[in-house]
């Protein structure tokens, strides 16, 4: 009887993920811990979100991995209130990244065009701004460079949502990480 159960140990087959962190029937999306800065500073923030939309084109895309606030690796998408977009990415926990902005945001800092855009029209308020991660990149098995595929896959966001300014926030792409060495 126990060399049973050992061996239904021992031989299971493999076990998935777990697919639903907050165990809302959901299992792809982005999932707000509401615990971190980020969650808490934000008013506007939904519990998960499984999809989005260029406020430009008003093409709608679904977040086709699950992406908590303690996910690194992650291509986000911020909003302000006057509905302007950003892309940004991170290969840190997203709330450092998320906390990072808001800080930036408080202090009115020029430095970056978020925090500048929300001096000039949104008091420096950062509870206005509703960000969320839309993409997931997972390292691959045989290993390679996920800060450069992380670049490619921000600058891709920001071509298919057309948001580099005036349209959007994101000033800039980075088109080395095209480029072979």
């Amino acid at each position: 009887m126990w060399r049973d159960h050992l061996a239904t140990k021992l031989f299971a087959t493999e076990q998935k993920q777990p697919s639903d962190p907050f165990k809302t029937g959901i299992s792809h999306g982005f999932f707000a811990c509401r615990t971190c800065k980020g969650c808490k500073t934000s008013k506007v923030n939904e519990r998960n979100v499984t999809n989005f939309k260029s406020n430009i084109t008003d093409a709608e895309f679904a977040i086709k991995d699950i992406i908590t606030c303690n996910s690194n690796n992650v291509i986000y998408l911020l909003q302000c209130p006057c509905n302007l977009q950003y892309i940004g990415r991170t290969n840190r926990h997203l709330k450092t990244r998320i906390g990072e902005h808001m800080n930036n945001i408080r202090k009115g800092l020029m430095t970056h065009s978020v925090s500048a855009h929300f001096k000039f029209h949104h008091n420096s308020d950062p509870s206005l701004l509703k960000f969320i991660g839309i993409v997931l990149k997972k390292t691959h098995w045989r290993g390679g460079d996920i800060v450069n595929a992380i670049s490619r896959e921000e600058t891709q966001w920001i071509h298919k949502l057309k948001i580099l300014t005036p349209q959007g926030l994101n000033i800039d792409i980075d088109l080395k990480c095209f480029l072979n060495d």
